[in-house]
């Protein structure tokens, strides 16, 4: 009986975490988008856009820092830690 209200509480967490999760990938996926069309209107010069060296290690180093970070939070929140074996 408790194995079932433990998957029972596992399902209900995961539907709890959904709207989460949603929002967070949706950030990451315009956020790396933004950071993107920079990269790219540096790239081309397009209207005359320009950024330094410094500032687009700094997106490109955040954006990577976002994805891994909020990523790994949502991980973390789904699945939780899992208990380690007793030796």
């Amino acid at each position: 009986m408790r194995l079932t209200s433990e998957i029972d509480i596992d399902k209900v967490k995961a539907r709890m975490l959904q709207p989460f999760v949603t929002n967070v990938f949706w950030f990451v996926v315009l956020y790396c988008a933004f950071v993107g069309v920079c990269l790219l209107l540096d790239a081309w010069h397009i209207h005359r856009f320009s950024l330094s060296d410094t500032v687009l290690g700094i997106i490109s180093g955040s954006t990577a820092v976002s994805v891994i970070g909020l990523i790994g939070m949502v991980i973390t929140g789904l699945f939780g830690s899992t208990p380690k074996a007793k030796p």
